[in-house]
């Protein structure tokens, strides 16, 4: 909540200094041009989608003077675009985390025109369209004299926004608190207490997540993602992905008590596309409460897309993954005799402790364990030292 703050914070006066030097919409209008001449498209709800690639959900700063005009079909394709991208500054975290830049990026750049398709299948255009490229969509001059002046009247503009922010993402993040112990309290009395709308999500999306192209064994652990970041935000499903992708690189048991410790390499990738949006229940706060602030006479229209805004939001990112899994070659795996083979027969040094090696060795320990001697059974102390192998008993 606080990067969202922030964000709006500085991005608001940059913006009114951007637009005072009347740039704003040169960078935005021409690109935009090219799909709206070619499927004659026109309308801001397609520039704030370009532009939603260029500075992300910060977009609707840039059509604020317009969103008054908009029809309902472009106030929910406004919505859509902000729920099937994410935000540059929190880009970075991400990356810090450990999930990869380049999908990343990807996903966001292929999210734009996801979200303008998935908008207009969710709600076509009936109304007549009052702004677009060819007339009214044109630059707010500014009054201000300077570019300090500038930068001031943009920084006292977005103090309505972050109030209206701050305050809607404390009470839709309240709510979702209250039920989640609600939830708890019931599955105390039939003795599963960690009964939550995370774990009910998670259930709910696993067949999403394996119709993407997630392996089967690999769909309840992205189900259970997408539950974190629909029912909390994309930070706390970012930072559960980036500890399974460290598990799998520092390898280990697969499984432990029947439990999958971490993914294939494909499943991270698609979970990585899935997961690149804002589209939860805080960022639904997020939503009405800024576009409100900055649109009041349209309150009720932006309050009544909302939900369906999230929901296409969603199925945009899922679009993604599944592009990004046809594009995505499966990594093969080799047998046991493969993997050993290389490691040991076609090598004078020791292996790598790598993930495929322990668990081979594993397997390979336990099926001999019952005829090997310790001296021979001590030799796979140089490679491995897991459980269940005794290593500190074995002879030197």
């Amino acid at each position: 909540m606080q990067l969202k703050k922030n964000r709006c914070v500085v991005r608001s006066p940059l913006d009114e200094w951007i637009g005072n030097v009347s740039s704003r919409v040169r960078v935005t209008r021409f690109p935009s041009c090219v799909p709206a001449r070619s499927r004659q498209y026109f309308g801001s709800g397609l520039l704030k989608a370009v532009a939603n690639a260029i500075v992300f959900t910060e977009s609707p700063l840039l059509i604020r003077p317009y969103l008054k005009d908009l029809t309902r079909s472009e106030i929910h394709a406004v919505m859509t675009a902000g729920f099937a991208t994410i935000a540059g500054s929190v880009l970075g975290a991400y990356i810090s985390f450990g999930v990869s830049s380049s999908h990343l990026l990807t996903a966001s750049v292929m999210s734009a025109p996801a979200a303008l398709a998935v908008a207009k299948l969710f709600w076509p255009e009936t109304e007549p369209i009052k702004v677009n490229m060819k007339s009214g969509l044109a630059l707010e001059k500014g009054d201000a004299r300077n570019i300090l002046e500038a930068a001031s009247q943009g920084a006292s503009a977005s103090i309505p926004l972050v109030a209206n922010i701050a305050v809607n993402l404390m009470a839709f993040l309240s709510l979702l608190a209250f039920f989640n112990s609600v939830l708890s309290w019931l599955g105390n009395m039939f003795d599963y207490p960690q009964l939550s709308f995370e774990v009910i999500c998670s259930y709910v999306f696993m067949p999403f997540s394996f119709m993407m192209g997630v392996d089967w064994e690999d769909s309840f652990i992205v189900g259970k993602l997408i539950g974190y970041k629909t029912f909390f935000n994309e930070f706390v499903a970012y930072e559960y992905l980036a500890g399974l992708i460290t598990k799998r690189k520092q390898g280990g048991a697969l499984y432990i008590d029947g439990i999958k410790q971490y993914m294939s390499v494909r499943s991270e990738t698609l979970a990585t596309y899935a997961l690149c949006g804002f589209a939860n229940f805080g960022s639904l706060g997020i939503t009405i409460g800024g576009l409100s602030s900055m649109a009041p006479s349209r309150k009720g229209d932006i309050a009544a897309g909302a939900i369906r805004a999230m929901i296409a939001g969603t199925v945009a990112c899922f679009m993604t993954a599944c592009i990004a899994g046809i594009l995505t070659a499966p990594v093969l795996q080799n047998t046991c005799q493969d993997i050993l083979e290389n490691a040991f027969f076609n090598s004078s040094i020791l292996p790598e402790r790598t993930a495929a090696i322990n668990d081979c060795c594993l397997e390979l320990y336990n099926r001999a364990c019952s005829t090997a001697t310790m001296e021979e059974a001590g030799i796979w102390c140089d490679v491995i030292s897991l459980p269940p192998i005794p290593c500190n008993t074995f002879p030197n």
